[in-house]
């Protein structure tokens, strides 16, 4: 079997390997993993390595002991009437879902006290509420302060930074780093 022009079989595969070692499951995480600030959580890291390394090991292995087969079966039904309607369903309730699922975007800004404050007022650093004349309707304005108060302790960081963090918390267990290196091969597959 050549799947490369005129390449033998382990070449080909060598370079297969070599493309999917570039994947996000295998090569981007690992390296988000190691770019925390701080010590490196070699424990961590190799837990999900191993766990990639795994997944993707059973998959191989599924795939040789018959796994084809199924897949051909499966895109069979899907093809079929039957299949087309599921699929019709599945759709349809993903998308219902997606209209309906409540997200937590406009009910925090909602519920944060200064979202009802004028556009004058100002808010103390670290707080959500307002400056004690501004409270009390007085015109008194007060310079702002300095950038060191109101720079917070942490800043806001981004989802897949929160993510990182609390992958490498220690108090976080390591079937949770598991989980992601799962969901990082089914993704690829």
């Amino acid at each position: 079997m050549e799947l490369f022009g005129g390449l033998p079989l382990p070449f080909s595969l060598a370079l297969l390997a070599l493309i999917d070692g570039l994947s996000v499951g295998t090569l981007l995480i690992p390296v988000f993993l190691l770019l925390h600030p701080g010590r490196v959580h070699a424990r961590r890291i190799l837990l999900y390595l191993v766990t990639i390394a795994a997944f993707y090991l059973l998959v191989g292995l599924l795939f040789l002991w018959g796994l084809v087969n199924f897949v051909d079966v499966a895109s069979d039904f899907l093809a079929s009437p039957a299949g087309l309607i599921i699929r019709l369903l599945v759709g349809g309730a993903l998308l219902i879902t997606a209209f309906v699922m409540p997200t937590g975007d406009k009910s925090a800004a909602a519920a944060s006290p200064s979202a009802s404050l004028p556009a004058s007022a100002s808010v103390l650093p670290g707080t959500d509420l307002p400056t004690a004349h501004e409270a009390s309707g007085s015109s008194i304005t007060t310079p702002p302060p300095a950038p060191a108060a109101v720079a917070e302790p942490r800043a806001r960081a981004g989802r897949i930074t929160r993510w990182r963090e609390r992958l490498l918390d220690p108090r976080t267990r390591g079937t949770a780093v598991m989980a992601v290196a799962v969901a990082a091969g089914l993704g690829r597959v």
